[in-house]
């Protein structure tokens, strides 16, 4: 019957298993850690970067209408000192260029036009239009609604939609600072639209324009839509301003960050929000990557570890395994010198203990 220790796992191969079992071991444990460590770094970053380029839109978006809205002021308080053939040619620069003005125009207070650009609407009665009842009472920039008066005189969206319109209103005073009529200007909503698609493009996010009763105004991923019903939309008609992930109608997830009530300087506040998204997946090719990094990590230490284990039972396990041989002899009466060995105590003391019962044999013999 063949010896239970020769059936046993012989030293050198246990060192080289135990140690390849606890380098697993770690690798399992930091592994598991690094990866919901990771999911809380992607899941901070993704957050920061929606914040930080939903905050860039609206400022560049923003500033950019404040600069309107400057040019804006400027006409009603030189109103005074202008000839009317100046103040048209002023009202009429505003629209004139790369600008997103499609008209501008002075009303006296009894609402008719005395100035536009281009001369449009001359004359006309605006007395029951948002912007100038607003513009009597103080600065204002009203939603987004259709042409009504200048409907036909401006040519149309290039999708054959609708001409849709941003009203911006400033009150003119005279010398008493009593206020004698408005200026108003029109933007086109098509042209801002444009401008944040651009932006949003570049900025690599989704953006939407909500007003204050959910109506999605601009959709720089798409068309407009009537209605989106997400956490986002209803957070950004309360006004509320935090990102967090969600997942939208498409059916994917999303980290999306709202800004409420959009306004610079002193512009003055819009009706309407500004909703941007960046999609979860967005950092999965990068996660991967680092996974990746982390396995060929694993793989290298493993077999590190292996060429260790391997050197040290070999150093270790070699002269034991002489003495164990020699060990065998002695008990089959063989006259063997044991192997002397001194590379650890262990081996050190079993060599000395068998060249003892050697020496003991053999004077028993002699006897």
């Amino acid at each position: 019957m063949e010896p239970l220790s020769v059936r046993a796992p012989a030293l050198a191969s246990s060192i080289i298993r135990y140690s390849l079992m606890s380098v697993a071991l770690v690798m399992v444990i930091l592994g598991v850690g690094a990866y919901r460590h990771l999911g809380t770094v992607n899941h901070d970053t993704l957050a920061t970067a929606t914040q930080a380029r939903g905050q860039g839109l609206a400022l560049v978006l923003m500033r950019a209408l404040h600069q309107t809205w400057t040019d804006l002021q400027a006409i009603g308080s030189d109103y005074s000192t202008l000839p009317p053939d100046e103040l048209a040619t002023r009202l009429t620069a505003l629209t004139e260029g790369e600008r997103w003005v499609a008209w501008a125009g002075y009303a006296g207070l009894d609402g008719r036009v005395r100035a536009a650009s281009g001369g449009l609407l001359d004359g006309a009665d605006v007395a029951g239009r948002p912007w100038f009842r607003q513009g009597l009472e103080g600065p204002f920039a009203g939603n987004p609604h259709e042409a009504k008066l200048l409907a036909p005189l401006l040519p149309a969206n290039a999708d054959g939609s609708p001409v849709r319109l941003l009203d911006l209103a400033v009150p003119v005073t005279n010398d008493r600072r009593q206020v004698v009529g408005v200026v108003g200007a029109h933007v086109g909503l098509a042209e801002v639209a444009e401008f944040v698609r651009e932006t949003a493009a570049a900025l690599d996010i989704d953006a939407f324009m909500i007003t204050g009763d959910g109506a999605v105004v601009i959709a720089s991923s798409g068309p407009a839509e009537a209605t989106i019903d997400t956490a986002s939309i209803r957070a950004a008609m309360a006004g509320a301003r935090r990102p967090f992930v969600e997942t939208w109608p498409d059916g994917a997830a999303y980290m999306t960050y709202v800004l409420p009530k959009l306004t610079y300087k002193d512009l003055p506040p819009f009706d309407w929000s500004l909703v941007v998204r960046i999609p979860v997946s967005a950092l999965a090719s990068r996660s991967e990557t680092m996974l990746q990094v982390m396995g060929i990590a694993a793989l290298v230490a493993s077999l590190v570890a292996a060429g260790l284990a391997l050197w040290y039972a070999r150093s270790v396990g070699g002269p034991l395994q002489s003495l164990a041989e020699s060990a065998v002899a002695i008990s089959r009466g063989e006259d063997v010198y044991p192997a002397e060995s001194r590379r650890t105590r262990e081996a050190a003391i079993l060599s000395g203990a068998l060249a003892s019962l050697q020496r003991q044999l053999r004077r028993r013999a002699a006897e």
